[in-house]
């Protein structure tokens, strides 16, 4: 009986870093996926402010 729960709860230590390994796959491509959204939405804000800038400095 000890040998049969030893193996056991090397299966289940086994299955706990494989959920860990996904959880922090998931957890990266989130972070991935949130950082290029914003990205974009700062890189336009960015151009949209050149443009002003350059409006300006060109005048009338």
């Amino acid at each position: 009986m000890t040998s049969r729960s030893c193996g056991l709860r090397h299966r289940q230590r086994g299955v706990s870093s494989i959920e860990y390994g996904l959880l922090a796959v998931l957890i990266a491509l989130i972070a991935i996926v949130g950082i290029g959204a914003l990205g974009s939405a700062n890189g336009a804000g960015w151009d949209a402010w050149v443009a002003e800038v350059i409006e300006v400095i060109a005048g009338p």
